[in-house]
């Protein structure tokens, strides 16, 4: 017990560390909104173009999850709305600069290309088991095809990728430290969350309109 207590205490003035680093970064200016919003529920940045307000967005998300690792132990992570996916893609560029772990929802094509290796869709490209499922649906497809197969085994081969893709994005979206999305893709999260949760349809990244 003794040990786990000395490597906790020691993982949790690694994140204050690691916090503190992250506030150096920034200007005076910039240091002052960070602090004043991590004390309210509402804080409003204003400056013209060029004065570091993504900037300073993103340490402040950055800053958020080291002390939310601090008194959490990691638990539960930072939903990051934008209002368009340009200010997004903004964002995430920034979030992952600065070594936070995010993921962006929404339409890939609605993402700049060098970042969407980032996105959800992406990430579930890269997950084994939908790409079991999906391996799965295209035998099925084949089979039928070549008149050896049902079309019962392609539906219940397709509902078998849909579960596995929402049950990945449930998976993927509780893993990330902060979540990226329009303001439109982050309405429909929660709907994708409860897809996920209950296994019914779902995967992809939602629509960002």
């Amino acid at each position: 017990l003794g040990r786990r207590g000395s490597a906790s205490a020691a993982a949790k003035a690694a994140t204050k560390a690691d916090a503190g680093e992250l506030l150096q970064r920034l200007n005076p200016s910039q240091l002052s909104v960070v602090r004043a919003a991590l004390a309210r529920r509402c804080t409003l940045v204003q400056g013209p173009a060029g004065s570091g307000k993504t900037r300073t967005a993103c340490f402040l998300l950055a800053a958020a999850v080291r002390m939310r690792q601090q008194r959490d132990g990691g638990a539960g992570g930072v939903l990051a709305a934008a209002a368009s996916n340009v200010a997004a893609d903004e964002l995430l560029e920034g979030l992952l600069a600065a070594g936070v772990c995010a993921v962006r929802v929404g339409q890939p094509a609605s993402v700049r290309e060098s970042l969407r290796s980032a996105t959800l869709d992406a990430a579930l490209e890269r997950s084994a088991p939908v790409a079991a499922a999906r391996d799965r649906l295209r035998a099925a497809q084949r089979s039928r095809q070549a008149g050896g197969g049902s079309g019962g085994g392609v539906s219940e081969a397709f509902q078998a990728v849909r579960r596995a893709e929402a049950a990945a994005s449930l998976r993927l979206l509780k893993a990330a430290e902060v979540v990226v999305a329009s303001c439109v893709g982050a309405g429909r999260l929660l709907e994708l969350l409860d897809r996920g949760g209950g296994g019914g349809s779902g995967g992809g990244g939602g629509g960002d309109g």
